[in-house]
């Protein structure tokens, strides 16, 4: 039985022997939460505040959600200078009287977020008006988001330097106003189907290195952001229900500085999930680059 996807034992110990070896990518995933790497260089000493802190459902479509009207939906309000380059993100790396902890500077990184997220959910906006405004049935999908490691930080900070309590927190993200939160490392479950940023497994509670470890400790299908690129595997349930672990963690158009040349080759895209089912589905998934291509007004 041990030799078959799904049926694995679990170990208690951090590295068993079916769990693979560390990717390169995973060792920096592992570095931009404050893990050690078997170099103290990978960590990383800047924030990384283009890179999506969280994983967001939107969730397992029965249907597609219908096209919006002719009319033109009243234009949600977005500063009208918003810079090409974003600062450094809340890094766990900076100490008090460094520059992050100049008020502004955290102000700004939280002024990019709100920004970040009112463009995500303007077309959903756009849509919801002008039904509403031509008397249609109102498309309101249920919204699920897992905070990452990066919002994490900032209870992290908190922690580390007591002085900052009451003048920082989560809530500054303001996330509970469109969305149904779950915490950083707080998994949700939705048809059978597990979502968190990273799955902790073994005794560290280290993030599963590949989606072979996702389906093998945890015996049921599972997805999860943080990593960079795309793994798939599939097992099955003791009753014969298949399952499916996946690991993508990159929707971004630019390169990281902290990669290398072929490190930054990594996968982009999102992962849509259909006729979900007591945790099986049929997998879709949409590159960055097919995406572009067929909404994007500037691609070429």
């Amino acid at each position: 039985m041990m030799g078959e996807p799904g049926w694995e034992s679990w170990s208690d110990s951090d590295r068993s022997e079916d769990e693979e070896a560390p990717t390169a990518a995973h060792e920096a995933a592992l570095a931009s939460i404050g893990e050690f790497t078997e170099d103290e260089n990978l960590f990383y000493r800047k924030g990384m505040s283009s890179q999506p802190p969280v994983m967001v459902t939107p969730l397992l479509p029965t249907s597609n959600p219908p096209a919006p009207p002719p009319q033109t939906a009243p234009e949600t309000h977005v500063p009208e200078q918003i810079p090409n380059t974003l600062p450094p993100s809340l890094s766990t790396h900076d100490k008090v009287g460094s520059k992050y902890f100049e008020g502004k500077r955290y102000k700004d990184d939280i002024a990019f977020a709100r920004i970040g997220m009112m463009k995500l959910l303007k077309p959903l906006r756009d849509l919801q008006v002008n039904q509403k405004a031509n008397k249609q049935k109102v498309y309101t999908p249920r919204m699920v988001l897992t905070m990452g490691n990066h919002e994490n930080r900032i209870n992290r900070a908190v922690a580390n330097n007591p002085i900052l309590e009451g003048a920082i927190s989560i809530d500054d993200l303001e996330y509970e106003k469109d969305w149904e939160v779950y915490e950083f490392l707080k998994p949700v479950f939705i048809n059978g189907v597990g979502f968190n940023h990273y799955w902790p497994v073994g005794a560290m509670g280290r993030p599963a290195s590949s989606a072979n470890v996702i389906v093998n400790k945890l015996h049921m299908s599972c997805i999860a952001g943080h990593q960079q690129g795309k793994q798939v595997a599939y097992g099955k349930r003791a009753d014969g229900q298949p399952i499916c672990g996946i690991i993508a963690g990159s929707f971004y158009l630019h390169d990281e500085d902290y990669m290398d040349q072929l490190s930054n080759r990594h996968w982009r895209g999102l992962v849509m999930l259909n006729e979900v089912n007591d945790g099986a589905f049929d997998e879709m998934f949409l590159s960055m680059n097919y995406l572009r291509k067929k909404y994007a007004t500037d691609a070429a």
